[in-house]
């Protein structure tokens, strides 16, 4: 889709946008759904105001740099912090979040964020 607007900037999340609409031009093609370009374009350009699509590489200061991250998992924890070496930062701070039962994870996500240089 050209001229594209999504307020998910992160490269996992552009990955993740190509990979639905693949899909879902796939099953277009196929008329197994028929969803049109312009509701498309509507429901990712205002994904967050529809969805309250919230922490997910969500930056809520510039100074200093403090992003919300539900990223729940190692490979999440990792795409995030390659985000974050893109960045140009003195201080960051990262507020994580996660269900009980995705907490699990959190002793490999300390070790991830304690390796992001």
């Amino acid at each position: 889709m050209k001229n594209l607007q999504c307020p998910l900037r992160t490269d996992y999340q552009k990955k993740n946008i190509n990979t639905a609409l693949t899909t879902i031009r796939c099953l277009n093609e196929k008329k197994l759904l028929k969803i049109s370009e312009k509701a498309l374009r509507e429901g990712i350009e205002k994904v967050v105001e529809q969805t309250q699509f919230l922490g997910r590489w969500q930056v809520i200061r510039e100074k200093p740099l403090t992003i919300c991250e539900t990223g729940h998992n190692e490979v999440g924890i990792r795409m995030a912090m390659q985000e974050l070496k893109q960045l140009d930062y003195e201080k960051a701070h990262i507020v994580l979040g996660s269900t009980a039962r995705k907490s699990r994870g959190f002793p490999t996500i300390r070790q991830c964020l304690r390796q992001r240089n």
